[in-house]
């Protein structure tokens, strides 16, 4: 399970009786390498994959899953890396470190973006402040066959690394480490027992499991809501088709229609400075908060009231994404006061809309 710097705080609101959520597992020997997930969530959240090219902000393209929020839950690279996490720890001692900055967006997902392995996703954790640590533990394979999990203990990250066995965590764990010493076949179908051995309940049930082949790039899923029958991507296959989206409960009948886009699956360009004046200055909402939209580094930012800057990434003349998360922006600028309108998907796909006006221009 994978906003911002105060991910965790809602993420310990969403699940207060859990221990864990989410089971992750790898195995791997000299020549393969299988990880999978169980996704537990609340069920009314709509779940939703995304298949993204590179750009001009990225290296690999990707395979995400995540929620209609559009925040990155984990996934795959084009290099075969994997990334997800467990949430539910309540032992972990982390504490973010003044000299290290708070990455403004989803940093698993930007790791996702730049990282080939495991070693190049873990030097960029240690270059941030990440306070998912405080109550997770990110997991990593990559196609070389190794797997790691990252916690924090004494205040200092931790990296548990193997290659060439089996690693467990999460709400599974005890399921599925007696089971894998049991059978510990590397195969499609003894993962797709252990994990649905291991599937939770209740009310945040595991809403969708993943299988990835980390070294053919293939991604079994299984959407628990619908049936526990699996449909198969291959990300190469996917990206050749360019940015898209499925929704995992429809999945089935997409698959072979015309491709679906939204704000995340935005193509980042550049565009002119002189495109960006007219939009400058404070803007206020109804509730009082007032963001302010700035222009540095031949980049539109938005800055909130912690003054953390977020880039945004042109859509049209006049609306903007900002690419981690499923949130458009769009200016009027041809009333006066001139105006902001902020859509933002949430995870249980319904649209919220707020809308801000101009209270000090920026020139």
């Amino acid at each position: 399970m994978l906003r911002l710097l105060i991910i965790f705080t809602i993420l310990l609101a969403c699940y207060p009786n859990k221990l864990f959520s989410c089971t992750i597992l790898a195995i791997s020997d000299n020549e393969k390498i299988v990880v999978g997930n169980n996704e537990d969530a609340y069920p009314n959240w709509h779940t939703r994959v995304w298949i993204l090219t590179k750009d001009d902000t990225s290296k690999y393209g990707r395979i995400i899953f995540g929620f209609a929020d559009g925040w990155a839950q984990g996934g795959m690279n084009e290099q075969g890396l994997f990334l997800d996490a467990v949430v539910g720890f309540k032992d972990i001692e982390w504490a973010s470190v003044p000299t290290k900055p708070f990455y403004s967006g989803n940093l698993h997902e930007k790791i996702l973006e730049t990282a080939a392995t495991i070693e190049e996703a873990v030097e960029i954790y240690k270059k941030y402040n990440c306070a998912e640590f405080e109550y997770g533990k990110i997991f990593l394979a990559d196609r070389s066959g190794k797997s790691a999990i990252l916690s924090f203990q004494n205040k200092e990250l931790q990296v548990s690394l193997i290659e060439n066995g089996n690693q467990v965590i999460g709400y599974g764990n005890k399921i599925a480490n007696r089971m894998l010493k049991e059978n510990s076949d590397i195969t499609i179908k003894n993962f797709q027992s252990v994990l649905f051995s291991s599937a939770q309940e209740g009310s945040t049930p595991t809403l969708y499991t993943n299988i990835y082949d980390l070294i053919k790039g293939n991604i079994y899923i299984y959407d628990f809501r619908k049936n526990k029958n699996y449909i198969m991507l291959n990300l190469n296959e996917e990206l050749m088709k360019g940015n898209h989206y499925y929704d995992l409960d429809l999945i089935t009948q997409q698959i072979n229609k015309e491709i679906l886009t939204d704000s995340k699956c935005v193509h980042v360009s550049q565009a002119r400075k002189s495109n960006y004046e007219k939009y400058l200055g404070k803007y206020k909402f109804d509730s009082g908060e007032i963001k302010e939209i700035t222009f540095k580094d031949d980049n539109l930012l938005s800055i909130d009231g912690n003054q953390k800057h977020y880039k945004l990434y042109p859509l049209s003349d006049t609306e903007f994404s900002l690419k981690f998360v499923n949130v458009r922006i769009k200016f009027n600028i041809e009333i006066k006061p001139k105006e902001m309108t902020v859509y933002s998907i949430e995870r249980d796909g319904k649209t919220k809309i707020k809308q801000a006006k101009l209270i000090e221009e920026k020139k």
